[in-house]
Parts: C-alpha cells; sequence; structure tokens
C-alpha cells in the first residue's frame, strides 16, 4: 500500500528535508509499524517489541543484517534512537530498518530518530507500551494463517508479551534454563474456546516470544486465534489471526426450540462466534426473555424469562475479550434509572459449561462488565465497586475499588473559585490523576471564565483566568427528546488535553464573537497562551460538539472551520476547510477544501481514521444523500476530495475500517444498496465499488473482517424474493454466495424492511457504526429502538463469523443462522 506514498515522500525528501544533508534519512511519518500486527500508524508498540521503520535514504545501499546476538545498535553506519536511547537493530536497508524497541524505554509517545553518519532524520513518532501483544502470520503480512501445529499444539511466534522473569536485556535473546516467561497472565481461544497457553522468550530470536497453545477438541479449520495480555486497564488483543484455514464459508443452521420467543436482538459472545444469546421484546415489567444458541453443541435452549439492564436495548452483555455472555436477572425495581442499583442475581452463559451458572450477588448490581480473566458486577457508588465472579463456579470474591462517586463527571463536581461555579468543561487525564476544568459565570457565553486544576481529593491546585478579550465558546444545545430523563449536558466547552505538550487547549471567542481561536493552558505558572484562528477562519459552532482531533504523528491539532461566526444550530453545519494547529511553535493554518467545496460537520456525517480527517459534502439538493468524501491528511497537512465512480450517485452508512485504512459505505441510485458497496481507500486516495451480483437488487454491509481481508453484505434479492449473504475477498475482489440452509429463505430482517446498511432506516451507520455489544456494524450494536431490527444479523470481527436469524417462505424465524467466513 505504499505506491502513492513513496512518491510523495521522495518529494518530501528534497523539500520537507532541507537543508539537512542531501544523504540525510527521512522517514514516512505513516511507516513506523509493528513488525508482526503490520497495523496502519500511528503504530503501538510494547517494550522488546519488534518496529519496522519505512522511509527513504535510511540505510547504505547495499544494506546490512546483524550477524548475531546481542543485536548491534549501529549497523551498516545506522543507528536508531527511541526516546533517546539506542535501539538494537536487525537489519537496515535504504527503505526500511528492522529495530527492537528497548525493554527500559519509556511508555507513552516516542520519538524515533534515524543517524545515518552525521545525518540525523526528523523524529517520527509512536506509542510504547508496556504491553502490546503481536502475533507474526504464515506470509508476514499481519493477518491471515499463522503458527505450526505440532500434534495437539499450536506453536506461534509473538513479541509484545511484557516484561519477563527473568529479565533480559535489550538486544539479547532469552536463556534457555529456566526460560524467561511474561509477568503478565497470558490467555489463548481458538474458535472462542479457551485453552491453555504457556509462553518464553525465544533462545534463539530477540524480542520474539514462543507461544504454545493447546488445540481444544472443537478446534477446526478457520477458526480465529485470539491471543490477549493482562494489561493494565484491562485485557489487550494481539491481532487476530487464523488457525490453519478455509477456501469456502460453512452455514450453520440451529432450529428454535420449543416455546421460543419472537427474537429482537442478537448479541454475540467477543471472541466466539458461535455462541450467542436472542432476546424477544422487553414486557412491561422490564423483561426480556432470551434463547442461547450454541454452534459447537448445534444446541438451542431458553434461558430465562426475565433478563433485565438499565438499556433496554442491551439485556445481555457481551464482556470485550472474553467468550462469556451474562446478564441481571429481573424484573428490575420500577422506574429504575441507568446506572442504579437493578438486581442481586446474575447469569453467565460460558461455553465450556453445560448449563447457565446461576449467580446470587451479596449485593444489587447495575450492570456486568469484563474484568481480567472473567466478569465482575458493578454496584453504583459512591464509591462504585466491582463483584469478581468466577466464570467457571460463579463464586463471588471480594468488591474491588472501581472508583467514581464524583470524580470526574460533569455534574458531580461542585467548584467555586473566585464566584465562578458554572462547569463549562472537564478533562480528566491530567499528571498525577489530576483533573482540568473550565469554570464560568452564569450568562451564556460565559464573560468571565478560568482554568482550573483539582488534585486527586478534588482540591483546587492551581486556577488561571482567560486572557483579556477571550472568553469561552460555548457550542449551541442540541434539542432534546420529548421523552428525556434528567439533566441537560453541563459541560459543553470544547477542551483537549495533550500529554505530551502538557498544554491543556480550550476553544474560545472574542466577546463580539469576531474572532475565533484557542487558548493554550500550561499546568505550570505561565501565562496563557492566545493561539487566534487566521482572519476569516471560524469554528463550525452550528452543531453542539465541535471536535478537536489530536494528530500525534505530525505533533498537530485539526478542527473544520467554517467562514460565518454565528452560534445557532443549523442543517448542514456547514465547513470550507481544515484548520491546523502546530503544537511545537502554536502556529495555526488554514487548509481550504478543494474546488470551493463545502462538508457537513454534523457528528453523523464526519470522524478521524489513522490521523485522516474526513466529512461529507453538503449540497442541500440531494436531500442529505452526499456524493463526495472531503478528506484532511494530518501527516502530509493536505486536503483531497474523493467523488463517487461513475454509475454511483450517492451513499449512505458511511463505516470506520482503521486496521485497512478504509471507509465503506453502502452505494445509492435509488435506494441505500442498490449501487453496490463504495469502498473510500484514504491511504491511496482511491474510491472503487463491489458492485451488487446479478439476481440482488440492494445489499447491505454486515461487517468486515481484517483477520482474513474479508467483506460481508446481506444481499437482498430482486423482487424481495429473501435474501443471503455474499462474500467479497478485498485483496482480490472475489465473490462467493452464501447458500441458505434448506427452508430457510431470508437472514435477518425481512427484505421490505430493509432501508439502509444493515437494516437501519434512511441515513445509515453513524461512523465507526454502532457502539459495542453485539450488534450489526463495525464493532457491535446498541443503536436505540431505531436500530432494533437491524440487530438480526450480528457480524463478529473477532471471531470470524455473522450470524443471523433466519426466515422460512412466510416470513416466520425458524432459527438462527452462523456463517464461518474464511
Amino acid at each position: 500500500m505504499y505506491p502513492l506514498r513513496i512518491v510523495f515522500l521522495c518529494s518530501l525528501a528534497v523539500s520537507a528535508a532541507w537543508p539537512q544533508a542531501p544523504t540525510a534519512p527521512v522517514l514516512d511519518q505513516r511507516g513506523l509499524v509493528n513488525g508482526f500486527s503490520k497495523l496502519p500508524a500511528p503504530a503501538t508498540v510494547g517494550r522488546g517489541g519488534i518496529l519496522h521503520i519505512n522511509g527513504f535514504n535510511l540505510g547504505p545501499p547495499e544494506g546490512a543484517t546483524a550477524s548475531g546476538l546481542p543485536l548491534p545498535t549501529t549497523l551498516g553506519g545506522v543507528q536508531v534512537m527511541i526516546n533517546a536511547r539506542p535501539a538494537p537493530l536487525f537489519s537496515v536497508t535504504t527503505s526500511r530498518i528492522v529495530a527492537q524497541a528497548p525493554w527500559d524505554v519509556a511508555l507513552g509517545t516516542a520519538q524515533v530518530v534515524v543517524i545515518r553518519g552525521a545525518a540525523r532524520s526528523r523524529p517520527g513518532r509512536l506509542t510504547i507500551m508496556a504491553e502490546d501483544p503481536a502475533i507474526r502470520t504464515a506470509d508476514d503480512s499481519g493477518y491471515g494463517v499463522a503458527g505450526t501445529v505440532s500434534g495437539q499444539k499450536l506453536i506461534l511466534a509473538a513479541t509484545g508479551l511484557g516484561a519477563t522473569n527473568p529479565a533480559v536485556e535489550s538486544g539479547e535473546a532469552g536463556p534457555e534454563d529456566p526460560p524467561a516467561r511474561p509477568v503478565a497472565a497470558i490467555s489463548a481461544y481458538i474458535g472462542g474456546m479457551k485453552t491453555n497457553v504457556t509462553a518464553a522468550l525465544s533462545s534463539k530470536r530477540a524480542g520474539e516470544f514462543e507461544v504454545v497453545i493447546d488445540i481444544p477438541p472443537s478446534a477446526r479449520p478457520g477458526d480465529v486465534v485470539t491471543l490477549t495480555v493482562a494489561a493494565q486497564g484491562g485485557l489487550r488483543g494481539a491481532n487476530r489471526t487464523i488457525f490453519q484455514g478455509m477456501r469456502q464459508p460453512e452455514a450453520l443452521y440451529i432450529p428454535m426450540p420449543d416455546g421460543a420467543p419472537d427474537l429482537r436482538l442478537l448479541t454475540v459472545s467477543d471472541v466466539n462466534g458461535g455462541f450467542l444469546a436472542g432476546a424477544g421484546a422487553r414486557d412491561a415489567q422490564g423483561c426480556n426473555p432470551a434463547v442461547l444458541f450454541d454452534a459447537i453443541r448445534r444446541t438451542a435452549a431458553k434461558v430465562s424469562d426475565c433478563l433485565t439492564s438499565a438499556n433496554a436495548n442491551l439485556p445481555v452483555v457481551a464482556p470485550a475479550e472474553l467468550n462469556l455472555l451474562g446478564s441481571l436477572i429481573g424484573p428490575p425495581p420500577a422506574g429504575a434509572a441507568p446506572g442504579s442499583a437493578i438486581s442481586s442475581k446474575a447469569v453467565l452463559l460460558n461455553p465450556a459449561l453445560n448449563s447457565p451458572l446461576m449467580v446470587d450477588l451479596p449485593a444489587p448490581a447495575s450492570n456486568l462488565a469484563a474484568a481480567a480473566g472473567g466478569v465482575i458486577a458493578v454496584t453504583p457508588g459512591p464509591p462504585v465497586r466491582g463483584l469478581p465472579i468466577d466464570a467457571l463456579t460463579g463464586a463471588v470474591g471480594d468488591p474491588v475499588n472501581l472508583g467514581g462517586g464524583g470524580g470526574g463527571g460533569g455534574g458531580a463536581l461542585a467548584v467555586n473559585v473566585d464566584g465562578l461555579s458554572r462547569l463549562l468543561s472537564v478533562q480528566a487525564g491530567l499528571p498525577q490523576a489530576r483533573i482540568g476544568l473550565v469554570l464560568g459565570e452564569d450568562a451564556d457565553p460565559p464573560v468571565k471564565a478560568k482554568f482550573v486544576i483539582l488534585n486527586q481529593a478534588r482540591e483546587v491546585v492551581s486556577s488561571k483566568d482567560f486572557p483579556d478579550g477571550w472568553q469561552p465558546l460555548m457550542p449551541p444545545t442540541a434539542p432534546r427528546p420529548a421523552n428525556a430523563m434528567g439533566p441537560g449536558p453541563v459541560a459543553r466547552e470544547p477542551t483537549l488535553f495533550d500529554p505530551d505538550s502538557r498544554i491543556f487547549f480550550a476553544l474560545a471567542s472574542s466577546p463580539d464573537n469576531s474572532k475565533h481561536g484557542l487558548i493554550a493552558f500550561t499546568l505550570d505558572n505561565a501565562d496563557p497562551k492566545v493561539i487566534a484562528f487566521p482572519d476569516g477562519a471560524y469554528a463550525t459552532a452550528c452543531q453542539p460538539a465541535i471536535p478537536i482531533v489530536p494528530l500525534v504523528l505530525s505533533r498537530r491539532l485539526a478542527m473544520v472551520y467554517g467562514n460565518t461566526p454565528e452560534i445557532a444550530i443549523r442543517t448542514p453545519c456547514a465547513g470550507i476547510g481544515f484548520l491546523q494547529v502546530d503544537l511545537p511553535d502554536s502556529s495555526v493554518t488554514a487548509v481550504p477544501l478543494p474546488g470551493a467545496g463545502q462538508l457537513d460537520t454534523a457528528v453523523n456525517t464526519s470522524g478521524e481514521v489513522n490521523h485522516f480527517v474526513y466529512g461529507l459534502n453538503t449540497d442541500p439538493s440531494r436531500r442529505g444523500v452526499p456524493d463526495a468524501l472531503f478528506v484532511f491528511d494530518g501527516v502530509s497537512a493536505t486536503a483531497f476530495r474523493l467523488d463517487l465512480p461513475a454509475g454511483v450517485s450517492g451513499f449512505q452508512g458511511l463505516q470506520e475500517i482503521p486496521a485497512l485504512n478504509l471507509l465503506i459505505a453502502a452505494g445509492q441510485n435509488r435506494v441505500a444498496g442498490d449501487a453496490g458497496l463504495v469502498l473510500f481507500d484514504l491511504e491511496n486516495q482511491q474510491v472503487t465499488t463491489l458492485p451488487i451480483p446479478a439476481g440482488f437488487a440492494s445489499m447491505a454491509l454486515v461487517d468486515v473482517f481484517p483477520a482474513s481481508r474479508k467483506l460481508v453484505t446481506r444481499g437482498i434479492k430482486t423482487g424481495a424474493a429473501g435474501s443471503q449473504f455474499l462474500v467479497y475477498d478485498l485483496i482480490t475482489r472475489d465473490l462467493i454466495l452464501v447458500p441458505n440452509p434448506d427452508g430457510i429463505a431470508s437472514v435477518g430482517p425481512l427484505p421490505a424492511q430493509v432501508a439502509g446498511p444493515g437494516g437501519l432506516p434512511p441515513g445509515g451507520l453513524p461512523p465507526g457504526g454502532l457502539p459495542p455489544g453485539g450488534g450489526v456494524g463495525i464493532g457491535g450494536g446498541g443503536a436505540g429502538a431505531a436500530a432494533a431490527a437491524a440487530r438480526l444479523t450480528a457480524g463478529n470481527p473477532k471471531a470470524n463469523t455473522v450470524s443471523a436469524v433466519g426466515l422460512d417462505e412466510a416470513g416466520k424465524q425458524a432459527g438462527v443462522v452462523i456463517v464461518r467466513i474464511p
């Protein structure tokens, strides 16, 4: 995927690198990637992990390769410094360096500099993690088949499993006896079934672990391999890879059990695509009946008539990086509010057990959540506590403090500094667990305001006034639905904290609204600095949200700007270009859209993928159906336009695929999906389509599967004669039609119900798909009642499966279809 970028890089070597010496190395800012996972930049690499550094003129023409261990820190006259520490080097060529991240390098954003002779490159950036597991695949692409089979063992090569015992020096292999094993707990699944796993640093290769996984009896070719590490903040998973391999999709069918309810929602286990629960409609008491489907056992059985949750659209939860499902058991108290105590009974569904595991909790819980190696029941605070539940026995452990009780949540904070008490913004994540606030007076907009820092005890540490002639820029308040409960939004002021520069940025305007800009507050005693926008450039304050996008690779911030200073909700909310704020020198540059275009800055029509900031065009004559995409490349600081190919008049339901630097949407001529799917390749600035095969009238995106580079749609047959799954290969563009099981005419909602991607109403999904939780679209379910029909189809990229309710010729729910994607 480098061709277009290499051309740009060559010109960059002449322009951006000047006045460096002609032989100075030049880093491709998007070319620093994890050497095993190969995910697009901004990259993350674990301590001791392997890094690829791509660029121009990096090493000698003849190249050089390390001849033994320990790895040298100078090779072919080249050095690599990562946060000023020399990195061990595997090899160097003119266009790529393979290096190891030192075991003792500082965590967080790291600067990478290549030194060749007396010349130094400009720094590139990545993030160093304590643990960041990554698996080497068979073809070294970062996806597909990985590992070798020896007896009943799968042997993988991995990096980023964290510190070892005993510790090993950078550039060295691990000892043979005793071996150096990861300190952090690791877990493995094949086909969603948890199994035994061990790991040790290789005694022959630096930075590389040999991982040995027991192959469970249920494992089949094509199963996804999941490897996780218990990192700070939760489980961290490696790139998904494939056990052996399969050529064709495999469809499984499980009939509905007797007495099953009409299903409204499918929730699939996070790493086991063949283990899912179907929930029926919620009754007046707040109860959802549910059925459990198990593809390995080929069984379906009722779980309960009263699963419950504070979220009526999400009665069953699928904890991240686990193969479990769970729910509280109701009915809930009448009028229970979100976050309140719901029930002291829970049920866990585990594919390793023969029946549901009923759990009595010592205190009422508000919800279930994932924990390292299991599940916790969350009891509302203050303080918020978690009750660990053993996933095999149901035993409840001692409570653990989860924080909360007024920490960073808007209205829970009560602060008054010099008579200013209105909370305009809250930013957690400051050093030493401090919180940054903007306080103002009651007026809207407030003329007087302060930046305030609180310590962990929520005491005021310091405060600074906004500079003279500047006040917080308060975007308009979003209209509230008629049935909304509780107080409206409290903190509305757009702010951002940059941890690298340790600067807190707040959006501001002059009192007469004739100038907009950012106020930069440092955490020390220095006075705040005004970063005024260019004349005629204004924040797009015609919508409630005004994103400020951090661009780590280029050390910039990005925003969309318009040419009017009005602060009132407008549809569309038009932007005419992008502002880039250079952090090192606090300068601001306006980058207008090509061709005097305009983009819509509404929340559902704009976003950011790997430092590509994008938005849709705003032509009001098209009635909300865009025909072009505007993109700002946050690395090259250029804007470009992507137009639709001939034969496609518009698109809907834009979805982000970060692992591939892609945006995907349903192409439209008359209705969404009747012109196939549109693929926007952000890195190569290309637009292609996946056409509809003969016999189909439209199709809806179900999901994208990075582990095998496949895309699955639900094809709607001509004349609404049914539907079936279509599998596209994103590399070869080959198409496979998946036949429905006998007796099944449609998968998912009835064709007549489908108006947009995944069965959603016209307008499709927001960027990034539905929120996590097991529904249709990238990332899973939970878009509210309007998406209920869509969640009769569920894609699971972590398991390479698609699940759907199967309907017979009469449109009656007959069972569940589970398709394994090759």
